[in-house]
């Protein structure tokens, strides 16, 4: 077989498609996470010559001892299973602070291995820790923070597209919150909204100067603890997902002089600490 050498004698990179191609036999690409923490290029490296005339690729970032070269290839390896590369999938090794790349990691893989957190606060189901027997995060009253039945439509979507329609878990069977797989279930699938702190972050990468403080105001990131989750008399086949839309409320505060409750947590615009960065 003949090689193809550049004109240094090297052979040419492998195309990259054929090495995804070959990842997707092995895996589905919607079940894989990729990301990075490299020399970020944006698409663009600089050759100069060297004191002997040499064509050498510039550092993108660092110092003369510790400098990062572009990682092209990485970054379109990386981009290839996004439709839209989230930021923190890829980061430059030059930061001080990889936390945001390891937040928006475990957040990921949350979504990838099962954990359906809702995108915001369900109607319905303002108070899910209080709701589920746990602290409360929220200045609601009991009557209504204990209460969790929201409104919300849920499909099943298989590789193909193809979309199944869900009803919501009877509370006539295991009380509406069946097991993620139970084979005794009524129908074949059925959805239920349960408590997960996972789903309760206390305060969101770059919110603490927007008025979420941890310990004195936490926002309970992205929906107070609201996890979606479908039971099925089977478990689920690679390729499919879940499509749901609930009716919600915002996290925060909106407007802090309209006089009402736009989170819908018990504090009215400026007694809601939210306001206070306003």
């Amino acid at each position: 077989m003949d090689h193809i050498l550049d004109a240094h004698g090297l052979e040419p990179p492998e195309p990259l498609e054929r090495t995804l191609d070959a990842l997707a036999t092995l895996k589905n690409p919607s079940s894989v996470i990729a990301t990075a923490v490299v020399g970020l290029s944006n698409g663009r490296i600089t050759v100069e010559q060297d004191t002997i005339q040499n064509p050498t690729v510039q550092a993108v970032c660092g110092t003369d001892s510790n400098a990062a070269i572009g990682a092209v290839r990485i970054e379109e390896f990386i981009d290839s299973f996004y439709d839209e590369t989230p930021e923190w999938a890829k980061t430059s090794i030059c930061d001080n602070d990889y936390s945001p790349a390891l937040v928006g990691l475990g957040r990921r893989l949350a979504t990838v291995v099962g954990t359906q957190c809702l995108a915001a606060v369900p109607a319905g189901c303002m108070d899910p820790s209080y709701a589920f027997g746990q602290v409360p995060s929220t200045e609601l009253p009991s009557d209504v923070a204990s209460i969790c039945a929201p409104d919300c439509t849920v499909e099943l979507v298989d590789e193909d597209d193809a979309h199944l329609p869900v009803v919501a878990c009877s509370p006539d069977y295991e009380g509406g919150h069946p097991a993620a797989v139970d084979e005794n279930l009524p129908q074949e699938a059925c959805w239920h909204v349960m408590y997960n702190t996972n789903c309760a972050m206390p305060c969101p990468e770059g919110s603490v100067e927007l008025g979420c403080d941890p310990d004195s105001n936490p926002w309970n990131y992205p929906s107070r603890g609201a996890e979606l989750i479908v039971s099925r008399r089977s478990a689920p086949t690679e390729g499919g997902r879940i499509a749901a839309t609930c009716a919600s409320y915002h996290l925060t505060e909106t407007d802090c002089t309209d006089g009402l409750d736009n989170d819908v947590d018990g504090r009215l615009d400026t007694a809601d600490p939210d306001c206070a960065a306003k």
